[in-house]
């Protein structure tokens, strides 16, 4: 069936909607658009957004559009992947939506595989494959041992199936029934992280059956220079977001004392408190250190989030993660601060000395 499936004369809309946000992507973007023009399955549009480019990324998004007439490009000012991704999602027409990032590529067969996955399933809303980890001259696959199906009911133990395998924040290795989408009026919150953890969170809460697939199609590139980023001046607010689901997604299982639960779930708590001290000390940071202290001390007061810790910690099995417990719980702020102050020098450091 490979390309069969196919928009004929009578015009009928796409069955994949493939949007890519686009920012100075020159480097990458051609080896992306040709993976996806050249998937098997030829079923879909791809819509480009270019988020106010500076580069030749612009360009090479019209060239593909006056080549083939799947590819729609659109321009904007630069607003960040979520407003791109949400002005995608306004001109979609697919069943189905699929997020590709413009520096990543995809194996030929990816859609065909996402195809024949749902032919069968009836109310399906989502279906998720694995990933191939690309840097550094080394390719990780991972995805999961075995397919499986699950229900409305069961969607927190579909989220514990993913992240045996990936993390759940991820979007590009999946699709989603657009009609979910609009009919629930869906969108990514505009914030520089996290904005797909939280959209994810939302679509599993109101999807009525995810499939998971074993295999893995998605070639996700580690760009060091995307990694090193400086100070997110919204990832406060992020984090609270980020909290907040996560707290409504699992309460219903952390009522009833579901150990594996509790303990997932202290891990994404510990990690928000993680994600936004270590934020605190990028580069371009705005605060004094006695700033740092002070907002490291308002996290400390959150005491929902401490009594979660502290109720979970007997039962941590990483060694990071017990030292993390230990200072978020019983250390000074200030001493904290130091510590993260000099992990963030440390890691300055030897991003430098790789450099040469």
């Amino acid at each position: 069936m490979n390309g069969e499936r196919s928009r004929g004369a009578n015009n009928m809309p796409s069955f994949i909607s493939v949007i890519v946000p686009v920012y100075n992507a020159e480097a990458y973007l051609r080896q992306c658009v040709d993976s996806i023009l050249g998937q098997t399955f030829a079923d879909f549009e791809l819509l480009l957004i270019d988020d106010g480019s500076s580069d030749f990324s612009a360009m090479i998004c019209d060239e593909y559009e006056q080549n083939d007439h799947r590819v729609k490009t659109y321009h904007l000012e630069n607003g960040g992947p979520a407003r791109a991704r949400n002005f995608g999602l306004s001109k979609a027409v697919g069943e189905w939506v699929s997020f590709v990032d413009a520096d990543d590529w995809l194996e030929v067969n990816m859609f065909d595989f996402f195809y024949r996955n749902q032919e069968n399933e009836a109310n399906l809303d989502m279906l998720i494959a694995g990933k191939i980890v690309e840097g550094g001259g080394k390719q990780i696959e991972k995805q999961a041992s075995v397919s499986c199906v699950y229900g409305h009911k069961e969607i927190q133990k579909a989220w514990m199936k993913i992240m045996e395998f990936i993390p759940c924040d991820y979007i590009w290795n999946r699709l989603y029934r657009r009609s979910v989408i609009v009919r629930n009026h869906l969108e990514f919150e505009n914030y520089t992280m996290a904005e797909d953890t939280i959209f994810n969170i939302d679509f599993h809460f109101l999807a009525n059956k995810v499939k998971i697939i074993k295999g893995a199609f998605y070639h996700y590139r580690v760009n060091l220079e995307s990694v090193s980023k400086g100070y997110q001046k919204d990832q406060e607010m992020a984090t609270v977001a980020v909290f907040n689901h996560y707290k409504s997604f699992f309460q219903p299982d952390i009522e009833k004392h579901e150990p594996f639960i509790s303990y997932v779930w202290c891990i994404k708590a510990l990690s928000g408190v993680y994600s936004f001290i270590s934020n605190l000390f990028r580069t371009n940071n705005p605060y004094s250190f006695s700033e740092k202290v002070k907002k490291i001390e308002e996290v400390r007061l959150n005491q929902e989030l401490m009594d979660l810790i502290r109720t979970q910690k007997s039962i941590c099995r990483s060694a990071n993660f017990k030292i993390e417990c230990f200072l978020i719980l019983h250390a000074d702020s200030f001493l904290i601060a130091l510590f993260y102050g000099f992990k963030a020098l440390l890691k300055q450091l030897i991003s430098k000395r790789r450099c040469f």
